[in-house]
């Protein structure tokens, strides 16, 4: 049983592994309710602190792996290195002024796509298959686990903090993408919320792309504006290509 994050560790497997030098590995997370090699990126999604994935493996995080048999004098067993085969994002929301930072909590970001993004997909060693079943082009974050949002982890700075970031899964491809994010204000005791409409971008496999955003009451708004409460701006993505 593997419970910690680590970069590299040992488990082991029941049965009789003697008669292959390789053999196909499969992590297809820890939802298992489709079936073998099926992987379920979920439209609803929960991470319940800052800077932290632990939610990875029930929402669509997989990966496939060719385990060798180690050759090393006196030692046994299979080394492989997992290749990740979904598409990450990482929203680095920030709060310009001490005050709302302190008075923001973020509840919720909903990501709408031009095409599907979530859904059940095999999974082959060649990575996930193009389209799925119960596919859906959206995808909800829930911040928190009671409803309420969190404040911002750290809340010293003004600019942006992977210690305030929040990840998503989402299936690999070219995507344009809409978000709303949704925070409430402790003072107002209501939701306010911004809507982002971003360019096409092609969302790669085993890769973070990192999406900043300010959520200021300056980008917010209680529908004042809209009918539903939004705003729209267009912004282009900032793509690190970060490894997963």
């Amino acid at each position: 049983s593997i419970t910690h994050a680590v970069a590299r560790t040992t488990f082991l497997v029941d049965g009789s592994y003697t008669g292959k030098s390789q053999y196909d590995v499969y992590y297809c997370g820890t939802n298992t309710s489709a079936g073998a090699k099926k992987v379920v990126i979920a439209g609803s999604q929960t991470q319940v602190a800052f800077n932290n994935t632990k939610h990875f493996g029930a929402v669509g995080d997989c990966g496939v792996a060719k385990a060798t048999k180690t050759t090393v004098s006196g030692k046994s067993g299979y080394k492989f290195d997992l290749e990740h085969k979904a598409s990450y994002l990482c929203f680095l929301p920030y709060i310009t002024t001490q005050v709302q930072r302190a008075n923001f909590r973020i509840q919720r970001i909903e990501i709408t796509s031009d095409n599907n993004i979530a859904g059940t997909y095999d999974l082959t060693q060649s990575g996930l298959s193009a389209t799925g079943t119960n596919e859906s082009k959206t995808i909800t974050l829930n911040v928190g686990t009671d409803g309420k949002g969190l404040a911002l982890a750290d809340q010293s700075t003004a600019t942006t903090s992977i210690k305030n970031s929040l990840y998503v899964v989402i299936a690999p491809g070219t995507r344009k993408l809409s978000v709303k994010y949704t925070v409430f204000s402790n003072k107002e005791n209501k939701e306010l919320t911004l809507t982002k409409q971003y360019k096409s971008h092609t969302f790669a496999v085993n890769r973070i792309c990192d999406i900043p955003v300010s959520l200021g009451s300056a980008d917010l708004n209680g529908g004042h504006k809209n009918a539903d409460g939004s705003d729209e701006l267009e912004e282009d993505f900032t793509y690190t290509g970060k490894n997963y």
